[in-house]
């Protein structure tokens, strides 16, 4: 695979946890049960963290030309 693969794939995965915890979020809005909405609120935060740290990590890994 060549560097562009790696950088296309880090966004992707970013991408796909920031969509997720979006969706989750809105769902724990929705919620009728506070059990619910609490679950789906820890879940969608633990998403977006990692769609954070799958950025950065590409984002670092593009800055000092490691791939």
């Amino acid at each position: 695979m060549n560097e562009a693969s790696y950088i296309d794939e880090g966004a992707t995965l970013a991408i796909v946890g920031f969509m997720s915890s979006c969706l989750l979020s809105f769902l724990a809005i929705r919620s009728k049960y506070e059990s619910r909405a609490v679950r789906l609120e820890k879940l969608a935060d633990i998403l977006f963290l990692c769609g954070l740290i799958i950025l950065f990590l590409t984002t670092i890994l593009i800055a000092f030309n490691v791939i």
